[in-house]
Formats: C-alpha cells, sequence, structure tokens
C-alpha cells in the first residue's frame, strides 16, 4: 500500500514498456505495443491508496516504478489535453476570422487570398523582387531640417564641486540667520538669496538632474574665487605691506595659498558650469 499524489484519468497513456490504462474502478491495466487486449497488472488503485491483489507487500522498488508511472501518464494527459485545448482555440479563431477579398499580386501577377487588408505580393519572394524593381528617387529630397546641437558642458570634478557646495550651504545658512534677525523686506531678500544658494548646492552635488540655477550664486562663486586668488597672492607676494618688509612666504604660507588657489579653481569652475 503506498499514497498516490497524481492519479492519471482513463484515458490510455503510452511509454516504452508500451501502453497504460487506469481503468474507473481502479485496476492498472496493461497492453505491449501492438497488442489487441489490456492485461491486468495486480494494481488497484483505491482513492488515493496504491494496493496489490496477489502479496501483502510489495518490494519499495516496485513501488516507486508504479507511483512514477502514474505521475508520467498524469503529466502525459495534462500535455494532451492543453494541445487539444489549444487546437480548439486555433479552431474558433480560423472561424471567427473575417476572409479579405482576392486580389492580384503586384509583382508576378498570381490571385490570391490576403492576410492583411494592405498585403500587396502574394510571397515574401515576390515582395523582396518588388522592391527590388522599384526605380531610385532621384528628385532631391526635402531639406531636412538639422536637429538643434545641444553643447552640454562637462560637469567640474567631484572634489571641486563639492567644495563649492558647501560654501553655498553655509552663505544659505547665514543668510537665514539675518534674515530672523531683520525686518520683513530685508528678511525676505536673505531668504530668496538662500533659497537660490541651496539649489544651486543641489546641482551641483547632483549634476545629472535638470535644475535651472538662477540668481546670484555664479556670480557669489565668481567673487568668492577673486577674493581667494587675491589672498593667495598677498601670502605669496613680496615686498613692504604698510610700513612692514615681508619676506619670502614661509612653507605654512605656501601651503595655505595653494589651498586658496584651487578653492578658486573649484568656485571659478563650479560657477562657468551653472552659468552655461
Amino acid at each position: 500500500m503506498a499514497e498516490v499524489f497524481s492519479r492519471p484519468t482513463r484515458a490510455p497513456w503510452l511509454t516504452a514498456d508500451g501502453w497504460w490504462k487506469l481503468t474507473t474502478a481502479g485496476p492498472l491495466l496493461w497492453a505491449p505495443a501492438g497488442a489487441r487486449r489490456w492485461r491486468e497488472t495486480g494494481w488497484l488503485i483505491c482513492g488515493d491508496q496504491l494496493w496489490h491483489g496477489q502479496a501483502d507487500v510489495q518490494p519499495q522498488e516496485a513501488v516507486d516504478d508504479v507511483l512514477r508511472l502514474l505521475l508520467l501518464g498524469s503529466w502525459q494527459q495534462d500535455d494532451e489535453r492543453l494541445e487539444r485545448r489549444a487546437a480548439d482555440a486555433r479552431r474558433r479563431r480560423a472561424a471567427l476570422r473575417i476572409p479579405h477579398p482576392s486580389k492580384r499580386c503586384a509583382c508576378c501577377g498570381k490571385k490570391f487570398t490576403p492576410k492583411r487588408t494592405d498585403a500587396k505580393c502574394c510571397s515574401g519572394k515576390c515582395r523582396a523582387k518588388l522592391s527590388r524593381q522599384r526605380p531610385a528617387v532621384t528628385e532631391p529630397a526635402a531639406a531636412a531640417v538639422e536637429p538643434a546641437v545641444v553643447v552640454r558642458r562637462k560637469a567640474p570634478s567631484p572634489a571641486m564641486r563639492k567644495v563649492a557646495a558647501e560654501m553655498l550651504r553655509g552663505f544659505a545658512a547665514s543668510q537665514r540667520e539675518d534674515a530672523d534677525s531683520n525686518g520683513p523686506e530685508t528678511a525676505a531678500t536673505c531668504r530668496s538669496e538662500a533659497t537660490q544658494a541651496e539649489l544651486a548646492a543641489m546641482k551641483l552635488e547632483h549634476p545629472r538632474q535638470s535644475w535651472e540655477v538662477t540668481g546670484a550664486p555664479p556670480s557669489m562663486l565668481e567673487w568668492w574665487a577673486e577674493g581667494a586668488e587675491g589672498e593667495a597672492e598677498g601670502l605669496l607676494g613680496e615686498g613692504s605691506i604698510g610700513d612692514t618688509f615681508k619676506g619670502p612666504p614661509t612653507e605654512a604660507e605656501a601651503k595655505e595659498a595653494k589651498a586658496l588657489l584651487a578653492k578658486a579653481k573649484a568656485y571659478r569652475a563650479c560657477a562657468e558650469w551653472l552659468m552655461g
């Protein structure tokens, strides 16, 4: 006795050993290929149980073979059922299809029934032959409108954009603090400049976004660049400053001037990119 998980229907199925059939009463029948009569196998399907009438206990291998045979029969019957349903659907679609009127082939002149209303040739061979026989177009084609070429300036490096964005965000924070401590008119101007600076900083942090930056942020970056360059020149220059004489720059001053020049370069590159 063993459980049957997939029970076939009464339709016979074919394997390498012959034909198999499960009757309504439950016996499993077998017939070799070419035979005219079914033969009993001794196996009985009762509900969801598998029994053998000649012995109380059957080897596990024999039980597994029968279960595998029943599972294979169930799969074959499912495939055949799906194929029958697909064939029925194809027949129904063919019966509902409206036939198109016959026409002459534009290449060979043969009469044919097209599958589409705009068909001109009876076959793919005639369609290819007709396309080769068409004369070449000698008239000048209408002047095509050239698409506008949009030249996008390459974005500065991430390090440059980070320096400029931090400066803009710091400026926006200071403008919002000033807005809280001034009158209504001055506060509105400060908040507007802070919003423009934050938008420019977001554009620098996300260069692929199509945000439009308007207002004073590019001009402020240019102004900061000029200020950084002026500070660097003051650190690197030699000569008299007021009543004192400044000698060659020290190592720390040269390092600070180099950082200021790098900031000025970043500010100017980001300003040009925002304006472009």
